[in-house]
């Protein structure tokens, strides 16, 4: 039981190190940023497509700004 509980805590960090190893540009960084705040707001609109709705509204955004500059 500990060490699925162990499990449980690495994942996310072991996650998050590699979302943090991939931001070397704008629209990679901004994405990953907006997705991380989009998805928790979408969530009290509709919790079963939040990441969905989260991610590509995070996406497109930085992908109009990428494109902007």
């Amino acid at each position: 039981k500990d060490m699925m509980i162990g499990l449980a805590i690495v994942n996310p960090v072991y996650f998050g190190c590699m979302m943090v190893g991939a931001m070397k540009s704008l629209q990679i960084s901004l994405s990953i940023i907006l997705g991380a705040i989009l998805g928790p707001a979408f969530f009290f609109i509709s919790p079963e497509w939040s990441i969905l709705y989260g991610g590509v509204l995070a996406g497109t955004i930085a992908y109009f700004v990428g494109e902007l500059k």
